[in-house]
């Protein structure tokens, strides 16, 4: 096994067990409960949805305008016009990020999705979904959340997807 997916494999799964989270989180979509977590990631899909911490208008030339939300909100905690990790947001059509699990984001990870490179940058607002793998209540079975910065409507899953650390491939 490749020692970089062992080393992610790992930070992905939380080091102890607290039962009262799951029933912290029971009124969640996604509940996360990690004395049941699996510790063989190979299988767990991607949920990818997305996020828009902004709302579109467009200037008198006709070029889109990104109007970022001041407060925090369910797209976002303030300041919303910066990623968790402190990358401003300027243009979300080129810069391809994507909210991660948290070690994700330390560790700069790249998710492939269909040929696109999406650069883990940012993280969730629940911490539940920071730790990684959350059990998914609508599909019954545990993902890996991942939601792309963009205005375009994504909900799906996939177990077909790519991730990169430190530049080398660490899944298929």
């Amino acid at each position: 096994m490749n020692t970089l997916f062992l080393i992610l494999a790992l930070v992905l799964i939380p080091q102890e067990c607290n039962t009262n989270l799951a029933h912290e989180y029971s009124h969640l979509e996604a509940r996360y409960n990690p004395c049941e977590v699996p510790t063989d990631l190979s299988d767990i899909r991607l949920h990818i949805t997305n996020y828009q911490p902004y709302e579109l208008s467009q200037d008198e030339n006709g070029n889109l305008v990104y109007n970022f939300y001041t407060e925090s909100n369910y797209q976002c905690l303030a300041p919303c016009n910066a990623t968790a990790n402190g990358t401003v947001i300027y243009d979300p059509l080129i810069q391809n990020i994507a909210a991660c699990p948290l070690q994700w984001v330390n560790n700069r990870v790249k998710v492939v999705l269909n040929g696109v490179v999406w650069n883990c940058e940012d993280t969730f607002g629940l911490v539940s979904r920071q730790n990684g793998v959350v059990w998914h209540e609508g599909l019954q079975e545990w993902v890996i959340c991942l939601d792309l910065l963009t205005h375009s409507a994504y909900y799906y899953q996939t177990g077909d997807y790519q991730l990169i650390v430190q530049g080398q491939t660490i899944k298929d």
